[in-house]
């Protein structure tokens, strides 16, 4: 029976030192998962960062298309909310222009009476690559008065992510913003 007890002692005695062993990290393993956890997190901002940038990026582009769609829907319904006629004169509209510049995104009625016109400035790290600045203008049909029977393109770039895309408008007014069909002339994004 002694003896029974002494090999029961002896075999737990190294499980023991096993089990003390195992039951904490070293400093090395703790170190090492502190960094991967850091690393991790300082990608997924960077990550963040970009995808926020790149949704800016889309919805300055939204609203030049848009503002080029609502300006051809206006003309071709003949709305005149942007026009302010005299007491017992009704305004009448004779068509709209958008007036794009480096810097704002203008939408501008032709109509009797006092026009007023909406601005939409461009943020700070877009730029539109426009020289001259270019008007489109839109008859009471919805119809494009492009002179040069050819599409326009605005080109934008969004010099944080250094990328460019294009809005185009072509000879009967259909507005598509991605790519550009237009000579690599009129779109070169530099």
């Amino acid at each position: 029976m002694h003896v029974a007890l002494l090999l029961v002692i002896i075999a737990s005695v190294p499980m023991e030192k096993e089990r003390i062993n195992t039951n904490g990290y070293t400093l090395i393993e703790l170190l090492v998962v502190v960094v991967m956890i850091s690393l991790l997190s300082t990608l997924s901002f960077a990550w963040y960062g970009n995808f926020r940038e790149d949704k800016n990026f889309d919805r300055q582009i939204q609203i030049l298309a848009q503002t080029i769609e609502t300006a051809k829907t206006k003309a071709y319904t003949g709305d005149t909310s942007l026009c302010k006629g005299s007491i017992g004169v009704t305004p009448e509209i004779k068509g709209l222009t958008v007036d794009v510049d480096q810097t704002n995104i203008a939408m501008n009625p032709i109509c009797t009476g006092a026009p007023t016109g909406y601005m939409y400035p461009v943020q700070a790290n877009m730029s539109l690559l426009i020289t001259p600045p270019v008007q489109i203008a839109f008859d009471s049909l919805g119809r494009s008065d492009n002179k040069k029977n050819m599409p326009i393109c605005i080109p934008i770039k969004d010099t944080l992510l250094n990328k460019c895309r294009y809005v185009q408008v072509n000879e009967s007014g259909l507005v598509t913003n991605g790519n550009c069909a237009c000579p690599p002339s009129a779109c070169s994004c530099q």
